[in-house]
């Protein structure tokens, strides 16, 4: 993904009362571009979406343009095909001239080919402040392979380059995930190092983070890369304008179905269980957050979204659960969910994003 800023020499009038710039947001792939929700028409005039062919690779489906098209084994084979779009980029970026791109961790060559065409360039940090402290000690460090740490023992510990207290670290669990994007994967390369690209060239780091909740995690990150750091806010979306579109749409009747049930339930007491659309659960996992949310005796509200029919809920689970328990199996609208009186918390993934949408709308819940 990457976005490009230009500068628009003859606004439209429409333009003219708030902004002399347009804006061209290149979001690289066709499919992903329809998934977006329509702009506003306020916006629509300043920015135009551009759409590139991924390129066809082995191992990887026709369809697949998202990392939410393919299971996680598969993911590897996605940045292969997105390296490919190196060439097209290349000659949009010549044709438009653009001021800024803005751009994340996978395209580890748009950095020299930005620079050679005078375009600033910002690196959009999809992760946690201090998830990108803790990746290594500088870009090189994340390009070389310069870390020490190689047991997972190593990454229950904060770092050493890390100058203040701190309890942040990751569990057992975590440091394998960690370990998993330091390997090189079928793309050639590991996550860490294409990351420490994708860092190295940029002229400014931005962050979706606020210096309430991480202020010396986003300091730390301008004294460790030398790079200016512009934290952009949580970036929640806006209840109003959600609930005004489930309104107008067939959404707003799956929303009268779950509220009711929601409303029958206490203040505070509802677990709230989500783990989105592109983790894919094992059946030992299944069958064992099953057997958990059962013996807890608590109301709970879980969105289980398979992508195949292979795993199964554990015999007799749905029977048991009847009157304090549903297991939803379609799309929920998962901001009204977590706004209503009687969710009293969740339980998720490693997601940020979610506990941001929590702190935006005052939710009580805890992760």
């Amino acid at each position: 993904m990457a976005g490009l800023w230009s500068f628009d020499p003859k606004p439209r009038a429409s333009q003219a009362h708030s902004s002399k710039r347009s804006q061209n947001i290149l979001h690289i792939h066709k499919r992903n571009i329809d998934r977006l929700l329509k702009l506003p028409h306020s916006l629509s005039s300043s920015i135009t979406f551009v759409k590139l062919s991924l390129p066809h690779v082995d191992n990887l489906p026709e369809t697949a343009e998202a990392t939410s098209d393919v299971p996680v084994e598969k993911v590897p084979h996605l940045k292969t095909a997105f390296d490919g779009l190196e060439q097209p980029l290349a000659q949009f970026l010549e044709a438009s001239s653009p001021d800024w791109i803005i751009y994340d961790f996978a395209p580890l060559w748009l950095p020299p080919m930005a620079a050679k065409l005078g375009i600033s360039q910002v690196f959009f940090m999809i992760f946690n402040s201090w998830t990108v402290c803790f990746l290594g000690k500088s870009s090189l460090a994340l390009i070389n392979g310069d870390d020490h740490r190689t047991k997972l023992e190593h990454f229950t510990v904060p770092p050493e380059w890390i100058p203040f207290p701190s309890k942040l670290a990751y569990r057992l669990h975590e440091a394998k995930l960690f370990l998993n994007v330091a390997q090189v994967n079928t793309s050639g390369l590991s996550d860490l190092c294409r990351t420490g690209w994708a860092m190295s060239g940029c002229d400014v780091f931005s962050t979706r983070s606020c210096f309430e909740i991480e202020s010396d995690w986003i300091k730390l990150i301008g004294e460790i890369h030398q790079k200016p750091v512009v934290p952009i806010g949580l970036l929640p979306p806006s209840l109003q304008a959600i609930n005004k579109a489930d309104d107008s749409s067939s959404d707003n009747n799956i929303w009268v179905t779950i509220s009711d049930w929601f409303g029958k339930q206490d203040k505070g007491s509802v677990v709230y269980v989500a783990f989105g659309s592109e983790l894919s659960m094992s059946q030992e996992e299944i069958t064992e957050l099953a057997l958990g949310l059962d013996l807890s005796g608590l109301p709970f509200f879980w969105v289980l979204r398979k992508s195949d029919d292979s795993c199964e809920l554990p015999e007799g689970f749905e029977e048991r659960i009847k009157g304090h328990g549903i297991v939803w199996t379609r799309w929920a609208p998962q901001l009204r969910i977590l706004s209503h009186d009687s969710v009293g918390g969740f339980l998720i993934a490693i997601r940020a994003c979610t506990c941001y949408v929590a702190i935006s709308i005052g939710s009580r819940s805890e992760c």
